[in-house]
């Protein structure tokens, strides 16, 4: 079981590459073999979670809250209140987020397993994100995969755009720890060439994951103490950045020219006016995701109990507020309400609390802290195969150092 979960591990991007080659887009596939990988995945993962005794700790506890939450949500809300609804769609993201679960459940039991992998696990998907960038920029071949926002208008590859988004910065940070880890030179010469086509990826796709991506070097550098030779290449690095934001058109055109007012179009499109008056400010200053996060948060507080506590539902709130939340601080509330909430997406926010307090920054957290940032302000983490399930992975590993640490005092 541990090799079939490795294996699936370093095939996270390699799937759905080969899934775009074959299918297209996927838009309008409704099962491909992606599909049925993950299931027989996920099931051999509850089969195993259940068939050894059950070892108590903050993943297991998410599995058990989660599951009470869901069962009140699916068939009181989304079957009883929005029974209108097609349940497809709750029925899938909500398995995907088992999957992270799960998934996590199963690394934390094997952690030196795959703790030992990590790298190698890190340097496949490296390599297939950063292929698909590179050929996909240089040969025009695969879909339009990042909606034309991209250095070049008609930017293609054969991953969706925000998997590329959080592969790309995440292949950058794997190469930075690992540059300054290497000892001998040619492993020093292959993650220094990493490193700039990590960068050189992020700049043909004009990914605002590059501000992710500031963060990882910033944090790095406290690791490293601030050491003379850190912040040498931290201060190249940051120029590169900044150097990127200011150059990229379609950046400039979302960051700094009327970013804000153009997403908030979007906002637009939904009933905001349940905002109070005196928050209405943020209609004009706030990006559009922040403005629709907000606008639930006030709707769902202001709902009745029972959407309050268990919510719309994943397919309930396209019915009660138009779109889901792409925001993880809010989606979760969205679809599960209060409860969901606080027993899926408050443990993880407790843990990068700790992280950042004990100031525990290994490659693993550090990815993982990118990976959440990226996730609460942005989204496309739960419900999206790969990238959650890199995520469980460095969940697990980062939740095991934090453990570590807190037991060595």
């Amino acid at each position: 079981m541990k090799k079939i979960v490795l294996y699936y591990l370093y095939s996270i991007l390699f799937i759905p590459v080969v899934e775009r080659g074959v299918f297209g887009t996927l838009d309008n596939v409704a099962f491909h073999p992606g599909i049925v990988i993950y299931i027989l995945l996920l099931s051999l993962l509850v089969l195993d979670f259940f068939k050894h005794k059950i070892k108590y700790n903050i993943i297991t506890y998410m599995i058990i809250g989660f599951t009470f939450v869901y069962f009140i949500n699916f068939f009181i809300v989304e079957i009883i209140q929005f029974s209108d609804m097609p349940l497809s769609k709750s029925i899938s993201y909500t398995l995907k987020i088992y999957l992270l679960l799960f998934m996590s459940s199963f690394i934390y039991k094997h952690l030196e397993y795959y703790k030992n992998h990590l790298n190698k696990i890190l340097l496949i998907n490296s390599t297939i994100v950063l292929l698909n960038i590179i050929l996909g920029y240089t040969f025009q071949i695969g879909f339009q995969s990042y909606h034309s926002e991209g250095l070049n208008d008609s930017f293609r590859g054969f991953l969706a755009g925000n998997n590329t988004s959080i592969f790309a910065f995440t292949s950058y940070g794997f190469a930075l720890f690992s540059f300054f880890k290497a000892s001998e030179v040619s492993r020093k010469i292959f993650y220094g060439l990493l490193i700039i086509i990590s960068l050189y990826s992020m700049y043909i796709i004009a990914t605002k994951s590059m501000f992710v991506a500031v963060i990882i070097t910033f944090l790095f550098s406290i690791r490293n103490g601030f050491k003379v030779k850190t912040l040498v290449i931290g201060f190249f690095l940051l120029i590169f950045f900044g150097v990127s934001l200011i150059s990229i058109p379609s950046i400039q055109e979302r960051v700094f020219n009327n970013y804000l007012k153009q997403k908030i179009k979007t906002a637009n499109q939904l009933d905001v006016n349940i905002i109070p008056e005196s928050l209405v400010w943020l209609n004009e200053v706030a990006p559009g995701r922040t403005v629709i996060g907000l606008a639930l948060l006030f709707q769902i507080t202001n709902d009745n109990p029972l959407n309050f506590l268990f919510g719309y539902g994943v397919s309930g709130i396209y019915k009660a507020y138009g779109r889901p939340p792409m925001m993880h601080l809010f989606s979760p509330l969205g679809h599960y309400g209060l409860l969901g909430w606080l027993v899926f997406y408050l443990p993880q926010l407790l843990l990068v609390i700790k992280i950042i307090r004990k100031q525990i920054f290994s490659m693993t957290t550090v990815l993982f802290l990118g990976i959440f940032i990226y996730g609460t302000l942005g989204g496309f983490i739960y419900g999206v195969t790969s990238t959650s399930l890199l995520y469980a992975l460095l969940l697990s590993l980062s939740l095991k150092e934090v453990k570590k640490k807190e037991s060595s005092k």
